[in-house]
Protein backbone atom coordinates (compact mmCIF):
# COMPACT_ATOMS: atom_id res chain seq x y z
CA UNK A 1 0.00 0.00 0.00
CA UNK A 2 1.68 3.30 -1.09
CA UNK A 3 1.39 6.79 1.26
CA UNK A 4 -1.62 7.95 -1.55
CA UNK A 5 -3.74 4.57 -0.82
CA UNK A 6 -3.16 5.05 2.85
CA UNK A 7 -4.76 8.08 2.84
CA UNK A 8 -7.34 7.31 1.00
CA UNK A 9 -7.73 4.34 3.27
CA UNK A 10 -8.17 6.33 6.19
CA UNK A 11 -10.33 8.81 4.25
CA UNK A 12 -13.06 6.39 3.54
CA UNK A 13 -13.34 4.08 6.82
CA UNK A 14 -14.01 8.28 8.61
CA UNK A 15 -16.50 8.58 6.15
CA UNK A 16 -18.17 5.32 6.82
CA UNK A 17 -18.69 6.46 10.46
CA UNK A 18 -19.74 9.88 9.46
CA UNK A 19 -22.46 8.11 7.49
CA UNK A 20 -23.30 4.87 9.51
CA UNK A 21 -22.37 5.66 13.11
CA UNK A 22 -22.21 3.01 15.26
CA UNK A 23 -23.22 0.18 12.81
CA UNK A 24 -19.66 0.76 11.01
CA UNK A 25 -17.81 0.02 13.56
CA UNK A 26 -18.07 -3.91 13.10
CA UNK A 27 -16.69 -3.21 9.16
CA UNK A 28 -14.07 -0.70 10.28
CA UNK A 29 -12.69 -2.86 12.69
CA UNK A 30 -12.53 -5.77 10.33
CA UNK A 31 -10.74 -3.84 7.45
CA UNK A 32 -8.09 -2.50 9.82
CA UNK A 33 -7.20 -6.20 11.39
CA UNK A 34 -7.03 -7.40 7.70
CA UNK A 35 -4.96 -4.31 6.07
CA UNK A 36 -1.61 -5.60 7.48
CA UNK A 37 -0.39 -1.73 8.39
CA UNK A 38 1.58 -0.88 11.33
CA UNK A 39 -0.53 0.14 14.40
CA UNK A 40 -0.68 -0.25 18.29
CA UNK A 41 -2.18 -3.87 18.60
CA UNK A 42 -2.80 -3.74 22.03
CA UNK A 43 -4.84 -0.25 21.71
CA UNK A 44 -6.54 -1.79 18.53
CA UNK A 45 -7.43 -5.27 20.80
CA UNK A 46 -8.77 -2.75 23.63
CA UNK A 47 -11.07 -0.56 21.58
CA UNK A 48 -12.58 -3.86 19.75
CA UNK A 49 -13.12 -5.04 23.32
CA UNK A 50 -15.49 -2.28 24.36
CA UNK A 51 -17.06 -1.14 20.81
CA UNK A 52 -20.00 -3.78 21.96
CA UNK A 53 -20.65 -1.69 25.39
CA UNK A 54 -19.63 2.07 24.64
CA UNK A 55 -21.10 2.94 21.33
CA UNK A 56 -21.60 6.68 22.20
CA UNK A 57 -20.14 9.67 19.73
CA UNK A 58 -17.39 10.51 22.10
CA UNK A 59 -16.08 6.38 21.52
CA UNK A 60 -16.73 7.12 17.44
CA UNK A 61 -14.56 9.90 18.11
CA UNK A 62 -11.55 7.63 19.87
CA UNK A 63 -11.71 5.57 16.85
CA UNK A 64 -11.16 8.36 14.19
CA UNK A 65 -8.07 9.51 16.13
CA UNK A 66 -7.11 5.64 16.33
CA UNK A 67 -7.31 5.32 12.57
CA UNK A 68 -5.43 8.88 12.13
CA UNK A 69 -2.36 6.66 13.75
CA UNK A 70 -2.68 4.22 10.87
CA UNK A 71 1.13 3.89 9.07
CA UNK A 72 2.95 2.04 6.47
CA UNK A 73 4.64 -1.07 7.66
CA UNK A 74 8.64 -0.67 7.09
CA UNK A 75 10.13 -3.66 5.02
CA UNK A 76 11.78 -5.53 7.07
CA UNK A 77 15.47 -4.30 5.41
CA UNK A 78 18.30 -7.05 5.09
CA UNK A 79 21.78 -5.93 4.62
CA UNK A 80 23.56 -9.27 5.23
CA UNK A 81 27.03 -9.73 5.07
CA UNK A 82 28.17 -6.26 3.38
CA UNK A 83 31.86 -5.87 3.16
CA UNK A 84 33.86 -3.17 4.26
CA UNK A 85 33.87 0.10 1.76
CA UNK A 86 36.86 0.34 0.10
CA UNK A 87 39.71 3.13 2.09
CA UNK A 88 40.52 4.42 -1.60
CA UNK A 89 38.29 4.70 -4.88
CA UNK A 90 39.37 6.24 -7.93
CA UNK A 91 38.16 5.97 -11.15
CA UNK A 92 35.49 3.75 -12.95
CA UNK A 93 32.43 6.35 -11.44
CA UNK A 94 30.74 6.05 -14.99
CA UNK A 95 31.52 2.32 -14.61
CA UNK A 96 29.22 2.04 -11.61
CA UNK A 97 27.00 4.05 -13.01
CA UNK A 98 26.55 1.50 -16.14
CA UNK A 99 26.32 -1.56 -13.71
CA UNK A 100 23.33 0.57 -12.07
CA UNK A 101 21.69 0.99 -15.31
CA UNK A 102 22.00 -2.34 -16.12
CA UNK A 103 20.42 -3.77 -13.20
CA UNK A 104 17.39 -1.15 -12.99
CA UNK A 105 16.67 -0.21 -16.28
CA UNK A 106 13.47 -1.98 -17.23
CA UNK A 107 14.12 -1.57 -20.92
CA UNK A 108 17.41 -3.89 -20.82
CA UNK A 109 15.62 -6.31 -18.77
CA UNK A 110 19.04 -8.35 -16.94
CA UNK A 111 18.44 -9.63 -13.93
CA UNK A 112 22.23 -11.35 -13.50
CA UNK A 113 25.31 -9.66 -14.48
CA UNK A 114 28.64 -10.65 -14.62
CA UNK A 115 31.95 -7.97 -13.90
CA UNK A 116 33.92 -10.14 -15.40
CA UNK A 117 38.19 -9.09 -15.79
CA UNK A 118 41.31 -10.97 -14.56
CA UNK A 119 42.34 -11.77 -10.87
CA UNK A 120 43.30 -8.46 -9.38
CA UNK A 121 41.46 -6.05 -11.71
CA UNK A 122 39.44 -4.28 -9.16
CA UNK A 123 36.38 -6.55 -9.20
CA UNK A 124 35.76 -6.93 -5.90
CA UNK A 125 36.60 -3.02 -5.06
CA UNK A 126 33.65 -2.21 -7.28
CA UNK A 127 31.50 -4.18 -6.11
CA UNK A 128 32.56 -3.00 -2.68
CA UNK A 129 32.03 0.43 -3.80
CA UNK A 130 28.94 0.15 -5.23
CA UNK A 131 26.97 -1.15 -2.55
CA UNK A 132 27.55 2.22 -0.40
CA UNK A 133 26.25 4.12 -3.20
CA UNK A 134 22.82 5.96 -3.00
CA UNK A 135 22.06 4.49 -6.53
CA UNK A 136 22.46 1.10 -4.55
CA UNK A 137 20.66 1.68 -1.39
CA UNK A 138 17.72 3.46 -2.90
CA UNK A 139 17.00 0.70 -5.23
CA UNK A 140 17.32 -2.29 -3.15
CA UNK A 141 15.11 -3.51 -0.30
CA UNK A 142 17.52 -6.88 0.93
CA UNK A 143 21.06 -6.67 -0.14
CA UNK A 144 22.91 -9.92 0.67
CA UNK A 145 26.58 -10.84 -0.59
CA UNK A 146 28.06 -14.05 -0.67
CA UNK A 147 31.90 -14.77 -1.01
CA UNK A 148 32.75 -18.16 -3.12
CA UNK A 149 36.27 -19.08 -4.14
CA UNK A 150 35.31 -22.47 -5.17
CA UNK A 151 32.37 -24.35 -4.61
CA UNK A 152 29.51 -21.34 -5.88
CA UNK A 153 26.24 -23.72 -5.72
CA UNK A 154 26.81 -24.57 -1.97
CA UNK A 155 28.27 -20.72 -0.93
CA UNK A 156 25.23 -19.45 -2.53
CA UNK A 157 22.85 -22.03 -0.70
CA UNK A 158 24.57 -21.32 2.55
CA UNK A 159 24.98 -17.48 2.44
CA UNK A 160 21.24 -16.91 1.10
CA UNK A 161 19.75 -19.73 3.96
CA UNK A 162 21.89 -17.76 6.91
CA UNK A 163 20.07 -14.30 5.33
CA UNK A 164 17.04 -15.42 5.04
CA UNK A 165 16.32 -17.34 8.20
CA UNK A 166 16.52 -20.66 6.56
CA UNK A 167 19.33 -22.59 7.89
CA UNK A 168 16.93 -24.80 9.99
CA UNK A 169 15.15 -26.33 7.03
CA UNK A 170 18.10 -26.24 4.74
CA UNK A 171 19.85 -28.15 7.71
CA UNK A 172 16.87 -30.82 8.01
CA UNK A 173 17.35 -31.14 4.19
CA UNK A 174 20.37 -32.14 4.43
CA UNK A 175 19.77 -34.55 7.14
CA UNK A 176 16.88 -36.06 5.20
CA UNK A 177 18.47 -35.81 1.65
CA UNK A 178 22.28 -36.63 2.40
CA UNK A 179 23.90 -33.33 1.03
CA UNK A 180 21.06 -33.10 -1.39
CA UNK A 181 22.27 -29.66 -3.11
CA UNK A 182 19.64 -29.65 -5.53
CA UNK A 183 16.98 -30.46 -2.94
CA UNK A 184 18.69 -27.50 -1.23
CA UNK A 185 18.90 -25.20 -4.41
CA UNK A 186 15.03 -25.38 -4.91
CA UNK A 187 14.07 -24.68 -1.41
CA UNK A 188 16.28 -21.56 -1.54
CA UNK A 189 15.00 -20.68 -4.62
CA UNK A 190 11.68 -20.85 -3.53
CA UNK A 191 11.82 -18.68 -0.75
CA UNK A 192 13.90 -15.99 -2.29
CA UNK A 193 10.94 -15.75 -5.25
CA UNK A 194 8.29 -15.07 -2.00
CA UNK A 195 10.27 -11.58 -1.19
CA UNK A 196 8.37 -9.33 -2.47
CA UNK A 197 10.08 -5.73 -4.18
CA UNK A 198 13.52 -5.01 -5.54
CA UNK A 199 15.80 -7.26 -4.20
CA UNK A 200 20.25 -7.42 -5.24
CA UNK A 201 22.71 -10.75 -4.69
CA UNK A 202 26.01 -10.32 -5.14
CA UNK A 203 28.28 -13.27 -5.37
CA UNK A 204 31.85 -12.38 -5.22
CA UNK A 205 34.93 -14.27 -6.59
CA UNK A 206 33.81 -16.90 -9.00
CA UNK A 207 36.58 -18.24 -10.94
CA UNK A 208 38.08 -20.69 -13.04
CA UNK A 209 36.91 -23.90 -11.14
CA UNK A 210 33.43 -22.68 -10.58
CA UNK A 211 32.96 -22.37 -14.34
CA UNK A 212 31.11 -25.23 -14.62
CA UNK A 213 28.62 -24.88 -11.75
CA UNK A 214 27.84 -21.28 -13.24
CA UNK A 215 26.61 -22.78 -16.45
CA UNK A 216 24.48 -24.68 -14.60
CA UNK A 217 22.83 -21.95 -12.21
CA UNK A 218 21.94 -19.63 -15.23
CA UNK A 219 18.52 -21.02 -14.85
CA UNK A 220 18.39 -21.13 -11.32
CA UNK A 221 19.88 -17.38 -10.85
CA UNK A 222 17.13 -15.95 -13.30
CA UNK A 223 14.38 -17.76 -11.22
CA UNK A 224 14.92 -16.23 -7.96
CA UNK A 225 13.45 -13.28 -8.98
CA UNK A 226 16.16 -11.36 -7.62
CA UNK A 227 18.85 -8.83 -9.24
CA UNK A 228 22.08 -10.81 -8.91
CA UNK A 229 25.76 -9.35 -9.56
CA UNK A 230 28.60 -11.45 -10.13
CA UNK A 231 32.34 -10.46 -9.90
CA UNK A 232 34.07 -13.52 -12.13
CA UNK A 233 36.73 -15.11 -13.99
CA UNK A 234 34.87 -17.03 -15.84
CA UNK A 235 32.01 -15.97 -18.15
CA UNK A 236 29.78 -18.78 -20.07
CA UNK A 237 28.44 -17.65 -23.36
CA UNK A 238 24.69 -17.08 -21.49
CA UNK A 239 25.06 -14.72 -19.54
CA UNK A 240 25.17 -10.45 -19.90
CA UNK A 241 28.43 -9.09 -19.05
CA UNK A 242 30.58 -6.13 -18.43
CA UNK A 243 34.38 -6.10 -18.61
CA UNK A 244 36.29 -4.67 -15.67
CA UNK A 245 39.74 -3.77 -17.27
CA UNK A 246 42.91 -1.91 -16.71
CA UNK A 247 42.27 1.33 -14.79
CA UNK A 248 42.99 4.60 -16.84
CA UNK A 249 46.91 5.72 -16.78
CA UNK A 250 45.85 8.79 -14.49
CA UNK A 251 43.84 7.05 -11.93
CA UNK A 252 46.46 4.47 -11.62
CA UNK A 253 49.19 6.82 -10.70
CA UNK A 254 46.91 8.70 -8.00
CA UNK A 255 46.07 4.90 -6.62
CA UNK A 256 50.02 4.10 -6.74
CA UNK A 257 50.40 7.54 -4.84
CA UNK A 258 47.74 6.64 -1.90
CA UNK A 259 49.38 4.11 -0.95
CA UNK A 260 53.20 5.27 -1.70
CA UNK A 261 53.01 8.35 0.42
CA UNK A 262 54.11 8.28 4.11
CA UNK A 263 51.37 11.06 4.51
CA UNK A 264 47.77 9.39 5.63
CA UNK A 265 45.33 9.99 2.75
CA UNK A 266 42.80 7.66 4.61
CA UNK A 267 41.50 11.11 6.83
CA UNK A 268 41.59 13.31 3.98
CA UNK A 269 38.20 14.35 2.70
CA UNK A 270 37.24 12.90 -0.52
CA UNK A 271 37.22 16.60 -2.38
CA UNK A 272 40.21 17.53 -1.87
CA UNK A 273 42.36 13.86 -1.98
CA UNK A 274 42.78 13.74 -5.52
CA UNK A 275 44.22 17.69 -5.57
CA UNK A 276 46.45 16.34 -2.49
CA UNK A 277 47.75 13.30 -4.47
CA UNK A 278 47.64 15.19 -7.75
CA UNK A 279 50.02 17.67 -5.99
CA UNK A 280 52.54 14.64 -3.94
CA UNK A 281 53.30 13.35 -7.28
CA UNK A 282 54.36 16.65 -8.93
CA UNK A 283 56.38 17.45 -5.56
CA UNK A 284 57.81 14.31 -5.68
CA UNK A 285 59.05 14.49 -9.44
CA UNK A 286 57.89 10.93 -9.90
CA UNK A 287 55.95 11.38 -12.74
CA UNK A 288 57.82 10.30 -15.48
CA UNK A 289 58.80 7.12 -13.72
CA UNK A 290 56.20 6.09 -12.48
CA UNK A 291 54.32 6.31 -16.51
CA UNK A 292 56.72 4.34 -17.14
CA UNK A 293 56.37 1.51 -14.25
CA UNK A 294 52.52 1.69 -14.96
CA UNK A 295 53.03 0.83 -18.53
CA UNK A 296 55.24 -2.09 -17.98
CA UNK A 297 52.06 -3.52 -15.64
CA UNK A 298 49.38 -2.54 -17.52
CA UNK A 299 48.11 -0.35 -15.31
CA UNK A 300 46.86 -3.35 -12.98
CA UNK A 301 44.91 -2.36 -10.54
CA UNK A 302 46.44 -5.17 -7.42
CA UNK A 303 50.08 -4.86 -8.60
CA UNK A 304 50.10 -0.95 -8.69
CA UNK A 305 48.57 -1.12 -4.96
CA UNK A 306 50.50 -3.92 -3.78
CA UNK A 307 53.75 -2.08 -5.96
CA UNK A 308 53.00 0.92 -3.75
CA UNK A 309 52.96 -0.53 -0.28
CA UNK A 310 56.26 -2.65 -1.12
CA UNK A 311 57.78 0.75 -2.25
CA UNK A 312 56.57 2.59 0.85
CA UNK A 313 57.72 -0.61 3.24
CA UNK A 314 61.43 -0.38 2.00
CA UNK A 315 61.42 3.30 1.07
CA UNK A 316 62.18 2.26 -2.57
CA UNK A 317 62.22 4.65 -5.15
CA UNK A 318 59.66 4.26 -8.03
CA UNK A 319 62.92 3.81 -10.34
CA UNK A 320 64.18 1.22 -8.38
CA UNK A 321 61.23 -0.29 -8.19
CA UNK A 322 61.30 -0.13 -11.68
CA UNK A 323 64.40 -1.58 -11.88
CA UNK A 324 63.58 -4.46 -9.85
CA UNK A 325 60.43 -5.49 -11.57
CA UNK A 326 62.32 -5.92 -14.62
CA UNK A 327 65.08 -7.84 -13.05
CA UNK A 328 63.02 -10.86 -11.79
CA UNK A 329 59.48 -9.55 -11.46
CA UNK A 330 57.80 -9.85 -8.52
CA UNK A 331 60.37 -12.57 -7.22
CA UNK A 332 62.90 -9.74 -6.84
CA UNK A 333 65.26 -9.61 -3.66
CA UNK A 334 64.07 -6.01 -2.98
CA UNK A 335 60.18 -6.41 -3.27
CA UNK A 336 59.89 -9.41 -0.98
CA UNK A 337 58.82 -7.42 2.02
CA UNK A 338 55.75 -8.58 3.77
CA UNK A 339 52.40 -5.69 3.14
CA UNK A 340 49.08 -5.86 4.39
CA UNK A 341 46.16 -5.96 2.24
CA UNK A 342 42.36 -5.50 3.52
CA UNK A 343 40.07 -8.33 2.86
CA UNK A 344 36.16 -7.76 1.72
CA UNK A 345 35.66 -8.77 5.67
CA UNK A 346 37.91 -8.70 8.71
CA UNK A 347 35.99 -7.73 11.94
CA UNK A 348 37.39 -9.79 14.91
CA UNK A 349 40.40 -11.29 12.26
CA UNK A 350 43.98 -10.53 11.84
CA UNK A 351 44.65 -8.64 8.08
CA UNK A 352 46.19 -10.38 5.32
CA UNK A 353 50.07 -9.83 5.28
CA UNK A 354 52.40 -11.55 2.84
CA UNK A 355 54.94 -10.82 0.20
CA UNK A 356 54.03 -9.20 -3.39
CA UNK A 357 54.96 -12.31 -4.67
CA UNK A 358 53.01 -14.66 -2.49
CA UNK A 359 49.47 -12.15 -3.42
CA UNK A 360 50.55 -12.54 -7.09
CA UNK A 361 50.85 -16.18 -7.29
CA UNK A 362 47.63 -16.92 -5.32
CA UNK A 363 45.63 -14.53 -7.42
CA UNK A 364 45.24 -17.95 -9.85
CA UNK A 365 45.20 -21.70 -9.31
CA UNK A 366 46.32 -24.30 -11.48
CA UNK A 367 47.11 -27.16 -9.43
CA UNK A 368 43.44 -28.54 -10.17
CA UNK A 369 45.32 -28.54 -14.08
CA UNK A 370 48.05 -31.19 -13.29
CA UNK A 371 45.76 -32.87 -10.71
CA UNK A 372 45.43 -36.96 -11.06
CA UNK A 373 41.92 -37.61 -10.81
CA UNK A 374 41.74 -40.89 -12.00
CA UNK A 375 38.72 -39.61 -14.31
CA UNK A 376 40.67 -40.07 -17.65
CA UNK A 377 38.77 -38.13 -19.60
CA UNK A 378 38.52 -34.84 -17.64
CA UNK A 379 42.86 -35.38 -16.63
CA UNK A 380 43.37 -35.73 -19.91
CA UNK A 381 41.20 -32.45 -21.25
CA UNK A 382 43.03 -30.73 -17.86
CA UNK A 383 46.52 -32.00 -19.71
CA UNK A 384 45.74 -30.16 -22.82
CA UNK A 385 44.27 -26.88 -21.07
CA UNK A 386 47.84 -27.07 -19.27
CA UNK A 387 49.58 -27.52 -22.39
CA UNK A 388 47.95 -24.55 -24.29
CA UNK A 389 48.27 -22.04 -21.11
CA UNK A 390 52.44 -23.05 -21.12
CA UNK A 391 52.11 -22.39 -24.98
CA UNK A 392 50.36 -18.99 -24.52
CA UNK A 393 52.46 -18.31 -21.69
CA UNK A 394 55.96 -17.95 -23.61
CA UNK A 395 54.27 -16.14 -26.68
CA UNK A 396 54.26 -12.58 -26.83
CA UNK A 397 50.88 -10.91 -24.63
CA UNK A 398 49.49 -9.47 -27.57
CA UNK A 399 46.94 -10.48 -30.09
CA UNK A 400 47.68 -13.45 -31.69
CA UNK A 401 45.02 -14.46 -34.93
CA UNK A 402 43.87 -17.93 -34.90
CA UNK A 403 45.18 -18.66 -38.28
CA UNK A 404 48.93 -18.36 -36.09
CA UNK A 405 48.20 -20.47 -33.26
CA UNK A 406 46.74 -22.86 -35.94
CA UNK A 407 50.39 -22.65 -37.50
CA UNK A 408 52.04 -22.50 -34.13
CA UNK A 409 50.23 -25.97 -32.49
CA UNK A 410 50.78 -27.71 -35.96
CA UNK A 411 46.84 -28.44 -36.08
CA UNK A 412 45.67 -30.72 -38.96
CA UNK A 413 43.17 -29.28 -40.63
CA UNK A 414 40.32 -32.06 -38.97
CA UNK A 415 41.30 -30.57 -35.39
CA UNK A 416 40.84 -27.64 -36.18
CA UNK A 417 36.79 -27.23 -34.86
CA UNK A 418 38.09 -28.57 -31.59
CA UNK A 419 41.01 -26.64 -31.35
CA UNK A 420 39.31 -23.32 -31.70
CA UNK A 421 36.61 -24.76 -29.42
CA UNK A 422 39.01 -25.46 -26.54
CA UNK A 423 40.72 -21.57 -27.48
CA UNK A 424 37.01 -20.44 -26.86
CA UNK A 425 36.50 -22.54 -23.75
CA UNK A 426 39.57 -21.41 -21.85
CA UNK A 427 38.78 -17.66 -23.06
CA UNK A 428 35.56 -18.13 -21.03
CA UNK A 429 36.92 -19.46 -17.64
CA UNK A 430 38.84 -16.43 -17.50
CA UNK A 431 42.72 -17.46 -19.01
CA UNK A 432 43.04 -15.57 -22.19
CA UNK A 433 41.06 -12.82 -24.03
CA UNK A 434 39.66 -12.89 -26.79
CA UNK A 435 38.90 -10.31 -29.85
CA UNK A 436 37.69 -10.13 -32.71
CA UNK A 437 39.01 -8.62 -36.09
CA UNK A 438 40.04 -8.72 -39.93
CA UNK A 439 42.64 -10.44 -41.90
CA UNK A 440 42.62 -9.56 -45.36
CA UNK A 441 42.38 -12.46 -46.90
CA UNK A 442 41.02 -14.75 -44.36
CA UNK A 443 37.54 -16.41 -44.31
CA UNK A 444 35.48 -15.61 -41.54
CA UNK A 445 35.70 -18.57 -39.31
CA UNK A 446 39.77 -17.08 -38.76
CA UNK A 447 38.91 -13.49 -37.71
CA UNK A 448 39.69 -13.77 -34.21
CA UNK A 449 42.50 -13.27 -32.28
CA UNK A 450 43.45 -14.48 -28.41
CA UNK A 451 46.15 -13.00 -25.99
CA UNK A 452 47.15 -14.04 -22.66
CA UNK A 453 48.05 -11.35 -20.57
CA UNK A 454 51.14 -10.59 -19.45
CA UNK A 455 50.45 -11.09 -15.66
CA UNK A 456 48.49 -14.14 -16.29
CA UNK A 457 51.98 -15.07 -18.32
CA UNK A 458 53.71 -14.90 -15.31
CA UNK A 459 52.01 -16.60 -12.56
CA UNK A 460 51.23 -19.79 -15.45
CA UNK A 461 55.07 -19.59 -16.34
CA UNK A 462 56.04 -20.33 -12.74
CA UNK A 463 53.18 -22.59 -11.81
CA UNK A 464 52.90 -24.57 -14.71
CA UNK A 465 56.67 -24.17 -16.07
CA UNK A 466 56.83 -24.83 -19.94
CA UNK A 467 59.66 -26.47 -21.07
CA UNK A 468 61.24 -28.21 -23.77
CA UNK A 469 60.09 -31.37 -23.26
CA UNK A 470 56.00 -30.28 -21.95
CA UNK A 471 55.93 -27.91 -24.93
CA UNK A 472 57.67 -30.03 -27.45
CA UNK A 473 55.31 -29.42 -30.90
CA UNK A 474 55.44 -25.34 -30.10
CA UNK A 475 59.47 -26.20 -29.53
CA UNK A 476 59.59 -28.34 -33.07
CA UNK A 477 57.44 -25.12 -35.04
CA UNK A 478 59.95 -22.53 -33.34
CA UNK A 479 63.19 -24.55 -34.31
CA UNK A 480 61.11 -24.79 -38.28
CA UNK A 481 60.41 -21.03 -37.92
CA UNK A 482 64.28 -19.99 -36.54
CA UNK A 483 65.47 -21.99 -40.10
CA UNK A 484 63.31 -21.24 -42.36
CA UNK A 485 63.26 -16.79 -41.97
CA UNK A 486 62.73 -16.53 -45.69
CA UNK A 487 59.11 -18.20 -45.78
CA UNK A 488 57.48 -17.16 -42.53
CA UNK A 489 56.11 -13.29 -41.99
CA UNK A 490 58.29 -11.13 -39.73
CA UNK A 491 55.34 -11.81 -36.67
CA UNK A 492 56.43 -15.43 -36.61
CA UNK A 493 59.88 -14.56 -35.91
CA UNK A 494 58.52 -12.17 -33.02
CA UNK A 495 56.57 -15.13 -31.63
CA UNK A 496 59.52 -17.51 -32.45
CA UNK A 497 62.21 -15.32 -30.13
CA UNK A 498 59.75 -14.52 -27.49
CA UNK A 499 59.08 -18.52 -27.00
CA UNK A 500 62.85 -19.59 -27.67
CA UNK A 501 63.92 -17.13 -25.69
CA UNK A 502 61.33 -18.05 -22.03
CA UNK A 503 61.88 -22.09 -23.06
CA UNK A 504 65.81 -21.63 -22.89
CA UNK A 505 65.59 -19.26 -19.79
CA UNK A 506 63.53 -22.09 -17.98
CA UNK A 507 65.66 -25.47 -19.36
CA UNK A 508 68.23 -23.41 -18.33
CA UNK A 509 66.78 -22.35 -14.48
CA UNK A 510 65.57 -26.23 -13.97
CA UNK A 511 69.56 -27.58 -15.00
CA UNK A 512 71.27 -26.11 -12.62
CA UNK A 513 72.60 -28.70 -9.63
CA UNK A 514 70.51 -27.38 -6.37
Amino acid sequence: MTSLLLKNFKFELKRMLDMQGRSALPEVFERIAESNLQYDQHAFANLRSIAIENMSNEFISKVKIFIDTLGLKESVSIHYNIPIRPRFFIGRETFLQEIHNTLTNKSIRVDVLLLKGIGGMGKTTLVQEYLYSDHCLNSFDKIIYASVNKNLKYSFILTVSLALGLEEKRKNLDMEKHLDLEKQLEMVKSEMKKIKGNNLLVIDNVIQQDYKELEEMYLSFNETGWKILITTRAAPDMYAFLDVSELEIEDAMLLFAFYYTKENMTIVPDNERKYRLEKYIAEQGIEANLKKLLEIICCHTLLTELLAKTGNNRGLSVKSIISAYLEKKTNHKNLKAKIWREPPHYEGKSLSKATLHEYMLNLFETAYLVEITGDKEADDENEAIATMLRFFSVLPPHDIPVADLLILWRIEENSENAFVGRLHEIMQTGWIQEKQQILQGEDDSRNLAYRMHQLVQDVVYEKLGPDSDNCAPLVETITDILRKVIIYPERFQQYAKAAADKIDLLDEKNSRPG
